[in-house]
């Protein structure tokens, strides 16, 4: 596993990294993101990357203490959140629900066959577990899981049909990792 540098992540991601490695898969999608430099896109990189950070061998010890000073990277991401300006995060929230409408809009014309596609789709899927994410605790959190249960409910054929060929995918490996995941275990 190498390191990405995350001094080559916009300034906002290194605050929330700190001195924390990073997965290279993960620090490249939140560039990605962040670079694209709406609200919606920088909130979906910060909660990525307090989503899926992880310590590493021999680091364990350290994150403990960080978590119980409130200095983790999940951590440190909520609080950012949470000092966005009220209209910024409604503007957030907003975008999370259409981009959920647009994705169930999109269903019809996916087919089993993994394409290009389908590898948006999955992307824009879990850019908003993302965000959501940053909302755990709120009103909206569960208003959007809902959303997103909806969807995936919707999705879960293609799902199935997807995830062999995913199976090597280092995002959707950690996506399948976390507790309650939308994507299909399977795929581990």
């Amino acid at each position: 596993m190498d390191n990405y540098e995350y001094s080559d992540l916009p300034d906002v991601l290194c605050d929330i990294i700190n001195e924390y490695s990073i997965e290279p898969w993960c620090g490249r999608n939140a560039e990605w993101l962040a670079r694209i430099a709406s609200p919606f896109s920088i909130a979906a990189s910060v909660g990525m990357l307090g989503r899926f950070w992880r310590p590493r061998e021999g680091e364990v010890q350290e994150a403990v203490e960080k978590a119980v000073a409130g200095t983790s990277p999940g951590y440190v991401a909520k609080e950012w959140w949470n000092s966005l300006p009220q209209e910024t995060k409604r503007q957030v929230v907003d975008t999370a629900f259409m981009r959920v409408d647009d994705l169930l809009d999109e269903l019809p014309c996916l087919g089993e066959k993994l394409d290009a596609q389908a590898l948006h789709f999955l992307w824009n899927r879990d850019t908003i577990e993302s965000v959501r994410f940053l909302l755990n605790g709120t009103p909206e959190a569960e208003t959007l899981r809902e959303a997103l249960r909806g969807l995936d409910r919707e999705a879960a054929p293609l799902y199935a049909a997807w995830a062999p060929e995913l199976k090597d995918d280092d995002h959707l490996c950690a996506v399948a990792s976390e507790p309650g995941a939308w994507w299909p275990k399977g795929v581990e």
